[in-house]
């Protein structure tokens, strides 16, 4: 009897099990076709690579990517941003999708670090950080560039000649090291540190430093945050620094610096000295020793002079019998020549800065600058090297390619930095206006897009 009633449960239970895996399958089916209907976007956001100056615009660049079915065009997307120090996130700006889903966004302009993120409908893309240099100026008292400065001299004039190389950073980086860095003697950007500061609670920082010997100096100021922000330089200016002056036999110089190739007349007066007495004008450059290179006598009042065209910086000192003037430093600036450029670019497309320089030294460093929105100073936004000339003893040629990614206006120029040899020298500012293209035209900002100057020693 147990058996009679078992049969009949059993082969129910075996028609049900062979009808559960068509019944599963059906609703496996059903439930790809309803996921592939709704299926989400997903949106992708490329941020700039390498640091962005404090305070120049910067655009963000993304795709959101839909089904088949389903337009990624005239969407609205939204980008966040978090700025340190601030802990959350915010909505900073927002775009509209082109019809196959790209997108270009360009929030405010950037004073701080930042994290960002995009969203539109539901898809939030993947976060994205930038870093974005310390906003880092030069004010007086530092010495504007070309300037004389003087050693040290005994403990008075050590006193006198004390300089002051004074600026502000932003008061979110207080208690940053501030580092006063001379280029070593080479031109291969070794920037070492001679002497350093901290930025104050209101931002502000002064260094002041006495110079010991006579010569030139490339100098520049680099401001290292903590965490707000990215390290940031002023740009480098050149000085000359002679020794104090000695009544009993001066020497000053006509022209200071001099352009690669002009001449200057070097005169002086030697105190109580009779009409045609001797005088020596001695000369040694970066590594040399003084050696004579001209002679001459006074006139009735004792004074001499001298027509010079040295074509490095140059060290002069005269002597008239057991007398010695100081030592005047006399700088030579580059000789550069900018090609001229175009006025308008498109965003993303390469531009092409270019010119020649003399004398020439091939691999040496050659700057794009752009001149920051408050118009407080000039920042490298790339980095060139000088090439061989065609003959010995022409000016070399040199080339930076660099591409502009957000729409608007800038102040650049070319500037080539000084070394223990020349000066550093400018090209003339010039304007260019960065005109919008399509989002589906712009490509993420390549990594070797704008190469920057080394922090050197802090």
């Amino acid at each position: 009897m147990r058996s009679f009633k078992l049969v009949p449960l059993v082969t129910a239970a075996a028609a049900l099990l062979a009808l559960a895996p068509a019944g599963a399958s059906a609703r496996r089916a059903h439930n790809s076709v309803h996921a592939h209907a709704v299926r989400p976007c997903h949106i992708h956001l490329e941020a700039p690579k390498g640091p962005i100056a404090n305070g120049d615009p910067a655009t963000f660049v993304g795709a959101l990517n839909c089904p088949p079915s389903t337009s990624a065009g005239s969407r609205q997307v939204t980008l966040y941003e978090q700025s340190a120090p601030k802990a959350s996130f915010v909505p900073v700006a927002t775009a509209t999708t082109e019809p196959s889903g790209a997108f270009q966004v360009t929030p405010p302009v950037f004073v701080t670090n930042s994290v960002f993120y995009a969203v539109t409908e539901g898809a939030q893309s993947a976060r994205k950080a930038i870093r974005v240099t310390a906003a880092i100026t030069a004010v007086p008292p530092t010495p504007v560039e070309g300037a004389q400065l003087f050693t040290g001299g005994g403990r008075n004039l050590r006193r006198h000649n004390r300089v002051t190389f004074a600026g502000e950073v932003s008061p979110l980086d207080k208690g940053a090291i501030v580092a006063l860095q001379r280029e070593s003697a080479t031109a291969t950007e070794e920037w070492r540190k001679i002497d350093q500061g901290t930025v104050d609670a209101s931002g502000k920082y002064s260094i002041v430093h006495t110079f010991g010997l006579p010569g030139d100096a490339n100098l520049r100021v680099v401001v290292h945050p903590r965490k707000i922000n990215a390290p940031a330089a002023t740009s480098p200016v050149s000085y000359e620094i002679s020794s104090a002056e000695n009544p009993a036999l001066t020497l000053e110089t006509a022209t200071d610096p001099l352009l690669y190739g002009e001449s200057t007349k070097l005169k002086g007066v030697v105190a109580g000295a009779n009409e045609g007495t001797p005088v020596t004008l001695l000369a040694h450059g970066r590594g040399g020793h003084f050696a004579t290179v001209a002679t001459g006598h006074t006139d009735k009042n004792g004074a001499y002079e001298f027509t010079q065209t040295p074509l490095t910086n140059t060290l002069y000192r005269v002597s008239s019998g057991a007398t010695n003037s100081a030592g005047l430093f006399e700088g030579v600036k580059y000789a550069l020549t900018v090609s001229p450029t175009p006025s308008t670019v498109q965003a993303g497309q390469p531009l092409t800065f270019s010119g020649s320089v003399q004398p020439a030294l091939v691999g040496h460093p050659v700057y794009l600058e752009r001149q920051g929105l408050l118009k407080l100073g000039w920042h490298v936004i790339d980095v060139g090297t000088v090439g061989a000339p065609s003959h010995l003893g022409e000016a070399a040629p040199f080339s930076i390619v660099h591409s502009f990614s957000t729409p608007g206006t800038a102040q650049v120029r070319v500037k080539i930095p000084g070394d223990p040899d020349n000066q550093s020298a400018e090209g003339a500012p010039s304007s260019l206006t960065i005109t919008p293209v399509p989002a589906s035209a712009l490509r993420p900002e390549a990594p070797g897009n704008g190469k920057l100057p080394t922090e050197g020693q802090l």
